[in-house]
């Protein structure tokens, strides 16, 4: 299947996003649902962009699916969070047995439960702020 990313340039790296919306229920109950239908999930982005450019990018491309759309970057930074799914190989432990890779970002093995990490550079975490969002880049 042939798929149109816009924006593609020499430069640039297909990238999947995955959606999803994180609701809240009670203090510690909270539901995750996929969000599949219309919604675009390959986009072209440099090594060079940062977390908060990839935001932008969002909210220009789907500006339609927010209720209210933000006005400042601090707004934006709370309303979206991006975090690194778990798409790790197995490894070849011993002869027989197979194990996780370890997670570049996180330095742990992810289990089924924990399928997303946060996405932290020297142990600073992308999405607490404008200023780390936009420090953090991509590549």
């Amino acid at each position: 299947m042939v798929y149109h990313v816009p924006n593609q340039s020499p430069d640039s790296h297909v990238v999947e996003l995955n959606f999803f919306k994180h609701t809240t229920r009670t203090k510690k109950s909270f539901s995750v649902d996929h969000i599949t239908s219309s919604a675009p999930r390959l986009f072209a982005i440099t090594r060079q962009s940062s977390i908060m450019d990839v935001k932008r990018l969002i909210l220009d491309r789907m500006r339609g699916i927010f209720a209210e759309a933000p006005d400042t970057d601090e707004e934006l930074n709370e309303m979206m969070e991006i975090h690194v799914r778990d798409n790790l190989p197995m490894v070849k432990k011993g002869t027989y047995t197979r194990t996780k890779a370890e997670c570049e970002f996180c330095g742990k093995k992810h289990s089924y439960k924990g399928e997303f990490c946060d996405l932290k550079m020297d142990d600073v975490e992308a999405n607490e702020s404008v200023e780390t969002a936009s420090a953090i880049t991509v590549g």
